[in-house]
């Protein structure tokens, strides 16, 4: 099975062994809400983008694969005793967890392909979206948005939400954000029912993301909340979208066109747009989730049903 070690079932007792035998791990775990002298030195919000996702970043499924994998090395990571109970983990390199992140996306594109005819998936809402195939531009470019970056440290996806770090060594810690995501389930990942309808992202994990969105990426939040605007106002088309993108933030035709794509395909994710496609007609839709937490501003609506 494509996704074998990295299922939440695998994960977690990996994880809650660890947990048993020391009672601080977790500690391993930079937290982006630390504050304080080691805080201030240790600058883990430095990677966060306080500008809109890249285009380029257009599905978090992608992004959660890799996570599972970098969790299943750090689990599996030697470890030694630093005295006190406290173990120290080996450390793991941007090479390393780029190659094994690798290895499982192109193996998961495969099985992929199978639910998205399974489930008569249209074009461009694909499970495949994101993945890799064997050509090595498809794998370049999935590694470098999707895992992060080993020239320029500091960049891909998870840094930049805040999901990872990369220091200037290429060694990559998990956020205790990160580890929160990672271990929510997920339909694809862990066969859940939801999978075989195409579902890539369980409520609870729209829900967590939304929130460390609006916490933690503010140029992203205003960009989700100002395209949640213009679909509510009428423009809904991605011409008539682009054009409206191309006056407030004086972008380029291309970069709107790239921009717009990129924060639908996200906003889709998360429960709050449907695209509605009649002949060549491309129209978007705010669904009830989105209207209510993005134009109502009501971002706890049903928190406790969904939690």
């Amino acid at each position: 099975n494509w996704s074998q070690g990295i299922t939440l079932e695998d994960l977690n007792d990996l994880y809650e062994d660890l947990t048993e035998d020391d009672p601080e791990y977790l500690l391993n775990f930079p937290t982006l809400h630390a504050k304080g002298p080691l805080a201030a030195i240790m600058d883990y919000r430095s990677q966060i983008t306080d500008e809109p996702l890249a285009g380029h970043y257009n599905r978090f499924l992608p992004m959660k694969v890799s996570l599972r994998v970098l969790l299943n090395m750090i689990l599996g990571a030697e470890t030694y005793d630093e005295g006190d109970y406290h173990t120290e983990m080996a450390p793991i390199h941007i090479d390393e967890f780029r190659s094994k992140a690798l290895s499982v996306a192109v193996y998961a594109k495969k099985w992929f392909a199978q639910l998205d005819s399974q489930a008569q998936i249209s074009v461009g809402e694909e499970i495949t979206v994101g993945f890799p195939d064997e050509e090595g531009k498809s794998q370049e470019r999935f590694v470098s948005q999707f895992v992060g970056s080993v020239r320029k440290k500091g960049e891909g996806s998870l840094c930049e939400i805040g999901f990872i770090r990369v220091d200037d060594d290429g060694m990559v810690e998990m956020t205790r954000e990160g580890l929160e995501f990672t271990r929510i389930p997920n339909p694809i990942i862990d066969a859940t029912p939801q999978a075989k309808r195409g579902i890539r992202m369980s409520q609870i994990e729209q829900f967590y993301m939304m929130r460390h969105i609006q916490q933690f990426l503010v140029g992203e939040w205003d960009f989700i909340v100002e395209t949640a605007g213009l679909i509510h106002g009428g423009s809904n088309t991605p011409s008539t979208m682009d054009e409206k993108l191309r006056e407030s933030k004086e972008w380029g035709e291309s970069r709107a066109s790239l921009m717009r794509n990129g924060v639908l395909s996200r906003m889709q994710e998360l429960g709050f747009v449907e695209r509605l496609k009649e002949g060549r007609n491309i129209t978007y839709h705010l669904t009830e989730n989105g209207n209510e937490r993005l134009v109502e501003g009501n971002l706890w609506a049903g928190a406790r049903e969904i939690v």
